[in-house]
C-alpha cells in the first residue's frame, strides 16, 4: 500500500498521538482529506474537532492532551489532575480538569470513544480570562498551574480527604512550599478552596502564623511534620538553656526528658562548624542534655529514617527518665 502523505502529516503534528483539525487545515490539508483520513479510521474523533491517531482506545495520558487541545490554545491542566501529574495523586481514570480562556466552553465534555480498557471519559472545564494572570510550570510535559493554586482548586472540587491525602503525599516527594502556599491562600481571594487550605496549612504547621517567615525555617518545619507522623508530643522550638551562667539556644527541646534537636542545614558541614558543633554536644551531654542532630538533607529526602531514628532517640530518652 502506498505511503499516506495526509497521514504523514498528522503523525508528524500529534502530540502523545493526538491532534486537531485546526492544526491539521493549517498545515495544508484540506476538510476532504481529513474525511478521508477518518473513513479510513487513521483519525478517530476524541472530542468534536480533536482526533487520536491509530488505535482508537487512550490512555489517560492522551486523554489528558485531547483535553487541552479540545480547551484551545492557552489552555492549562489545573485540579486533580495538576496533582496527578505530580503523582501527589493517584490517577483518576476517565477524568481531566482544565482551565481556559475561551468563552461559554460545554463543561462537562463526554469524550466520543472509550479510554483503554475503560468508558468514555469525562472533561471538566473551568473557565478563566487573559486579565487573571495564572502562574504555571511544565509538568510532565504539560502546562500545569503551580502546585499551592492546584492545592486550592482541588480543595475546592474534593473536599477535605482529598485534600489530605494529596497533601501528604506531596510533602512526602518535597514538593511543598509552605511559603508559597501561605502567600497563595493570603493573597486577598476568595477562591472557595481557600479555607480548606489554609486550615490544612495550620494543623500541617501549627507553629505557622500569619506574616512569618517560613521559609528561613524550612527545615525546622520539616522536623515538626515529622514529630507529627512518628506520633510524639511537640517540643519547644527555640528553646533556651543555661549552662554554668551562659545561655545557649537549640532547635528543639523536651524540656522534661533534657532531650534537645538541632537541625543542621548546608553551612554545618563546613569542618569548623563540625567541630564546634561536637564540642557543644559534649558540654550539653556533660551537663545532662542529650543532643541528637538531623541535616536538612536527610529531613527532605529521608523521611521514614528520620522518623524511625527520631522514635528510637526519644524512647531511650524516656527509659532513662524513668
Amino acid at each position: 500500500m502506498p505511503p499516506n502523505p495526509g497521514l504523514a502529516v498528522a503523525q508528524h503534528l500529534a502530540v502523545d498521538r493526538c491532534v486537531t483539525r485546526q492544526r491539521l487545515l493549517a498545515a495544508g490539508l484540506t476538510r476532504d482529506d481529513i474525511r478521508g483520513l477518518r473513513g479510513q479510521h487513521h483519525l478517530v474523533s476524541v472530542f468534536p474537532g480533536t482526533y487520536v491517531i491509530g488505535f482508537p482506545r487512550l490512555t489517560q495520558r492522551e486523554f489528558v492532551r485531547a483535553s487541552i487541545l479540545h480547551s484551545g490554545p492557552g489552555s492549562f491542566v489545573s485540579g486533580r489532575t495538576g496533582l496527578e501529574l505530580r503523582r501527589a495523586l493517584p490517577a483518576d481514570e476517565g477524568r481531566a480538569w482544565v482551565t481556559t480562556l475561551r468563552r461559554n466552553m460545554e463543561s462537562p465534555v463526554r469524550t466520543l470513544i472509550p479510554l483503554a480498557g475503560r468508558g468514555r471519559g469525562t472533561l471538566t472545564i473551568s473557565q478563566s480570562t487573559p486579565t487573571k494572570r495564572v502562574r504555571l510550570e511544565n509538568v510532565a510535559g504539560f502546562q500545569t498551574t503551580l502546585l499551592p493554586r492546584t492545592l486550592v482548586d482541588t480543595a475546592a472540587t474534593h473536599g477535605r480527604a482529598v485534600l489530605r491525602r494529596a497533601w501528604k503525599e506531596a510533602e512526602f516527594l518535597c514538593q511543598l512550599d509552605p511559603d508559597a502556599i501561605e502567600a497563595e491562600v493570603g493573597n486577598g481571594s476568595r477562591r472557595k478552596g481557600n479555607p480548606l487550605v489554609r486550615q490544612r496549612l495550620r494543623d500541617a504547621y501549627p507553629l505557622t502564623r500569619p506574616g512569618m517567615d517560613i521559609r528561613s525555617r524550612d527545615g525546622e518545619l520539616l522536623f515538626l511534620s515529622i514529630v507529627r507522623d512518628a506520633g510524639l508530643p511537640v517540643p519547644r522550638v527555640n528553646a533556651w538553656i543555661s549552662i554554668d551562667g551562659q545561655r545557649f539556644i537549640v532547635d528543639f527541646l523536651w524540656e522534661d526528658l533534657a532531650f534537645a534537636v538541632e537541625i543542621d542545614g548546608p553551612q554545618h558541614s563546613v569542618d569548623e562548624h563540625v567541630e564546634d558543633d561536637k564540642a557543644r554536644d559534649v558540654d550539653f551531654f556533660n551537663h545532662g542534655i542529650d543532643v541528637v542532630r538531623f541535616t536538612t538533607t536527610k529531613l527532605m529526602f529521608e523521611r521514614a529514617w528520620c522518623i524511625d531514628r527520631l522514635q528510637k532517640a526519644y524512647a531511650r530518652q524516656v527509659a532513662r527518665a524513668v
